[in-house]
């Protein structure tokens, strides 16, 4: 498959130039009509063993694929609904104390801010606050007076920011963690489908990301990625049927030798299925073609944003510091007066973000083209005379 051809099949850009996936992306058209031919299939007869086989073999193979994409055991990976039911795995497996340290970023998702304020008011544990910035040395130095000072048990990080796409040092931040006896979980909602991930590389103890943005899959699809040597570490504080490798009636069980220890309970059949179908389509495009690709715009992106007067881009100029997230501000706008802008005159889709009112944030993907940077910034050009 091509890349053209898998543009083709996403009824969405037909609509608009689509800038969105890093908040929820289009899925192409067999993405649905394999969603639909799986819940036909689950209704001829879920027990029935014509079908039912057909329906167990879906999940085991489809944490086989993504164990391929992030180069890990199918062992450490668990199925879920989203990236944040990873984050609560993690906060909700220690036994916590009063003044325990966990330290965040200032770039966090609300998923990953609201999992630990509630631990803050529920058991009492302290945040220690780590500034992103562009500057990597200086980053890794605070992080290093953070770990010292007051060390954490978990360190809980966006390995791609959200806010500006900066791409963190992970593997350093890893080295970093464990020296000082913490753990690491990295949010990976923005770069899983985005850029290469290798877990044995990284060597972060948690991982979590989700099927609805860079890898099109359907909302409710997720994964989460336990270290093998943690397994036993992180206690279950959620589980049920099918947790369990065996239990009986006296209240004894013992739980799977695997991150599906974590999972219970029946699943969206057709939604996994679905997100399976994205998988094996950008698999068909080639994953070092779309990572290749979203470089590639993505700092034709940069370089056209620069040229814009009044524009300042707020992401690392380096690629290998960033991802497929371009954020800027222009002075004089906010950032819904230039999204509304962009939406109605030109159909181009672009979005803000929480608790700021300057930052436009650009999400640009392997289905994007050369052709929509350029009639993009051809519109911010047209803006910014507008600017106060």
């Amino acid at each position: 498959m091509t890349l053209q051809e898998l543009r083709d099949l996403i009824p969405a850009l037909k609509q608009s130039s689509y800038f969105q996936v890093g908040g929820i992306a289009p899925s192409p058209q067999p993405v649905i009509d394999t969603m639909v031919r799986w819940l036909n299939l689950q209704n001829q007869g879920p027990a029935d063993p014509r079908f039912s086989e057909e329906i167990s073999a879906l999940e085991p193979r489809l944490i086989d694929k993504l164990a391929e994409i992030i180069h890990a055991d199918p062992a450490e990976i668990m199925l879920n609904t989203n990236t944040t039911i990873g984050i609560n795995i993690v906060a909700w497996g220690f036994n916590w104390q009063p003044g325990d340290v966990v330290v965040l970023s200032d770039h966090e998702h609300p998923g990953n801010l609201l999992t630990w304020y509630n631990l803050v008011r529920r058991y009492g544990i302290q945040i220690r606050w780590l500034k992103i910035q562009n500057d990597e040395g200086k980053l890794l130095q605070d992080l290093t007076a953070l770990l010292s000072a007051h060390p954490p048990r978990v360190v809980s990080l966006s390995h791609v920011s959200r806010r500006t796409g900066i791409r963190l040092p992970a593997r350093r931040i890893s080295d970093l963690v464990h020296h000082y006896g913490a753990l690491l979980l990295l949010d990976g909602a923005q770069s899983f489908g985005a850029i290469p991930l290798d877990m044995r590389q990284i060597d972060a103890d948690f991982y979590t990301f989700s099927g609805h943005k860079w890898s099109l899959g359907p909302k409710g699809t997720g994964g989460f990625y336990v270290k093998r040597s943690r397994l036993e570490f992180l206690q279950p504080s959620w589980i049920g049927s099918h947790s369990q490798k065996s239990f009986d009636a006296a209240g004894n069980y013992e739980l799977l030798d695997s991150a599906r220890r974590f999972e219970f309970g029946t699943h969206d059949i057709a939604t996994i299925a679905g997100w399976e179908k994205a998988i094996d389509m950008l698999s068909a495009v080639g994953w070092s073609q779309i990572f290749e690709t979203v470089a590639d715009l993505t700092s034709l992106a940069k370089r056209s944003l620069s040229q814009i007067p009044g524009l300042t881009i707020l992401t690392p100029e380096p690629y290998s510091q960033s991802s497929g997230i371009v954020t800027f501000q222009i002075a004089g706008l906010t950032s819904a007066e230039i999204c509304k802008h962009l939406y109605e005159q030109h159909k181009i889709l672009a979005g803000g973000l929480e608790r700021d009112t300057v930052m436009v944030r650009l999400c640009i993907h392997a289905i994007n083209t050369p052709e929509e940077i350029a009639a993009l910034v051809a519109a911010l050009h047209k803006i910014t005379p507008l600017a106060k």
